[in-house]
Formats: C-alpha cells, sequence, structure tokens
C-alpha cells in the first residue's frame, strides 16, 4: 500500500484534492478529523486540554471552544507549542493505528 502525504496551506485546496481521491475509493487519512475526535469529551486529549485550559475553553456541553483556543494560540506562541506537543503525538499514533487497519485491507494507495 503506498502512502501518499497531502499538504498545503489554509485554503491551498487539500479537502477538494482529497474529495478527488475519495470519489475513486482511495481511503483518505484526515489529520485535521482525528484533531477534532482527540479533543471532543470522549477523546484521549480531552482531560489535558481541560487541565491546562481550564473550563472557559469549554461550553456547558463541555465542548471545547476552538474560536477561543485559535484566538490563544495565534497570540501566544508558547500556547502553540504547548498544544502541538499535547496534540501531535496523539494524532501521530492515530495515523499510524489507522494505517495499520487499512493496510491489513485490500487497498493501493491511502491518503494522509
Amino acid at each position: 500500500m503506498l502512502v501518499v502525504g497531502l499538504t498545503g496551506g489554509i485554503g491551498s485546496g487539500k479537502s477538494t484534492v482529497a474529495e478527488l481521491f475519495a470519489e475513486k475509493n482511495i481511503p483518505i487519512v484526515d489529520a485535521d478529523e482525528i484533531s477534532h475526535a482527540l479533543t471532543q469529551p470522549d477523546g484521549k486529549a480531552y482531560g489535558k486540554l481541560k487541565s491546562w485550559l481550564g473550563n472557559q475553553f469549554f461550553d456547558h456541553q463541555g465542548q471545547l471552544k476552538r474560536s477561543k483556543l485559535r484566538e490563544l494560540v495565534f497570540s501566544e506562541p508558547e500556547a502553540l507549542d504547548k498544544l502541538e506537543q499535547l496534540l501531535h503525538p496523539l494524532v501521530e499514533d492515530a495515523i499510524k493505528q489507522r494505517l495499520e487497519e487499512l493496510s491489513q485491507q485490500a487497498h493501493d494507495y491511502v491518503i494522509v
């Protein structure tokens, strides 16, 4: 199975290109989707995020206030570093796990 990395800046068309591959039944492993899942109340990063950020970064339903987090990490570089240190290993592990699952199936390619 060939693993193809799809990268680019914000608004560069990554999602559009990924959709084209998905239309050809090529599996997509989306790091943004994984990151989003990890930060949900049942996600592996949730507890660490809540401990670090405090309740003011979560709504009454326990959902992460992403716009508030975005403001923080774009205004304080050390906050971005901390967020990346927290999330990146978990995202990497989830990608590896998904690739392992896909390798057991009959796929010629997968897009990450």
